[in-house]
């Protein structure tokens, strides 16, 4: 993946960083960056679930995955998560959230973690939740935060054995 100064400019143009100049690059170049066709879906995508279609929000995020930038697929991931949440189905929620616990890191990774326990605990699945619950607590976590996380560890545990 090239690194290169981004520049939106009538369907993509990008910066070459061995050339220095200014290409346009073809759909399967090597070069990341926004089209402006990719960033229009993407507004339009935040705008549905904005106006709480979450349907609508999902289909269009949903058309954004494509598996060519790992971290564009975090993006959509993550608000992917939103819109099924808003939905009901905590669990396909958590399900699409899983693989941007794999990509983050630090305190993003926390709370990726902290948001699938919660989704888990929704969707009634409390042998999930309690799995991030512990990875939470197995991490130096925030002192003021342990007694939370070891009740909800708990509570989990407790709803995993009914």
């Amino acid at each position: 993946m090239c690194r290169s100064t981004l520049l939106i400019y009538k369907g993509g143009i990008c910066v070459s960083p061995q050339a220095g100049k200014l290409t346009g690059a073809p759909p399967h170049s090597r070069c990341s960056f926004l089209s402006a066709a990719r960033e229009a879906q993407l507004t339009r995508a935040n705008l549905l679930y904005r106006l709480a279609k979450y349907g609508g929000a999902a289909k269009a995020y949903e058309s954004l995955l494509d598996g060519r930038d790992p971290g564009w697929d975090t993006l959509v991931n993550e608000s992917l998560s939103y819109c099924y949440e808003g939905m009901g189905n905590f669990k396909k929620a958590a399900e699409v959230l899983k693989p941007v616990v794999e990509q983050s890191s630090g305190p993003l990774k926390s709370e990726v973690m902290r948001r699938l326990a919660m989704l888990y605990e929704q969707a009634q699945e409390p042998k999930e939740a309690a799995v991030y619950w512990r990875k939470l607590l197995d991490q130096p976590p925030d002192a003021a935060l342990v007694p939370y996380l070891q009740e909800k560890l708990a509570a989990a545990a407790a709803q995993g054995k009914k």
